[in-house]
């Protein structure tokens, strides 16, 4: 890749690389709903995004990077030796006792998964179960499928060291401001792979969100919520405007009253 030693691990973990984000390329979306059975290879995401040219200087900004994160998927396979499936299978999957959770890499043809709807993957704009036409690798960063029981597990043991190290831990939550407005976040920021909130109403807030074609979902951890710690996942099988942070705050008003 023609990016020089600026463009670390550490900044694509937390998005302050620069590499420029594919989904943002204005023909990704039209080229997803035109053929939504082929997707582009991690070939043609590096083609059209790491050609050297970044969004700011490293450490100079943040962007949310898709692409920055396909790197990393690339990184995993190399260093591993192993498919990124098989790595994440080996590595957090097993570990954590996840059995309903797996890296997808075909349409499901069994059934198996929650149908998705969205209007936008044709043309007469009809709402659609998306499993038949669209293909997981549209997600370039490694499209995983789960459950809101195995995604809250992961969380929690993710939270409780059975993942990482106290170090390693520490170092994932060590945050950068992302200098973004966002209404349901007081003080947005990200640390190494994973959202925060170090000054909500309910003190630090951690989490992440995923949405797609069909999918809308948001997790999150509080370490003390009223003395507690608690982790929510909530999904939704519907394409929404943004994550579903509403109804996760309207949840967290029901457990603060109960």
């Amino acid at each position: 890749m023609p990016f020089d030693d600026t463009v670390t691990l550490r900044r694509l973990l937390n998005h302050t690389s620069g590499v420029p984000s594919y989904t943002s390329l204005k023909d990704y979306l039209p080229t997803v709903c035109e053929n939504p059975s082929v997707p582009w290879t991690h070939n043609k995401v590096a083609e059209l995004t790491c050609t050297g040219k970044l969004d700011f200087e490293p450490g100079e900004g943040w962007s949310y990077s898709n692409t920055g994160y396909m790197l990393l998927y690339e990184v995993i396979e190399a260093a591993t030796s192993k498919s990124f499936a098989q790595a994440l299978e080996d590595n957090v999957f097993s570990v954590l006792d996840l059995q309903n959770t797996y890296v997808a890499h075909d349409v499901d043809t069994k059934g198996v998964l929650t149908p998705g709807y969205c209007r936008y993957l044709n043309s007469e704009q009809i709402m659609e179960n998306v499993i038949p036409p669209y293909h997981p690798d549209w997600c370039a960063t490694g499209l995983i499928a789960s459950t809101p029981e195995e995604v809250v597990k992961f969380f929690d043991g993710f939270f409780s060291g059975k993942l990482l190290v106290s170090k390693q831990l520490e170092q994932m939550l060590t945050l950068v401001p992302t200098g973004t407005r966002e209404p349901w976040y007081k003080k947005p920021c990200y640390g190494l792979g994973i959202m925060a909130d170090p000054e909500s109403k309910h003190g630090e807030k951690y989490g992440h969100g995923g949405d797609g074609p069909g999918y809308n979902l948001w997790a999150m951890h509080i370490p003390n919520f009223h003395g507690r710690k608690l982790t929510l996942a909530v999904f939704c099988n519907t394409s929404i405007i943004e994550h579903p942070y509403a109804m996760v705050n309207d949840l967290l008003r029901v457990l603060e009253a109960a």
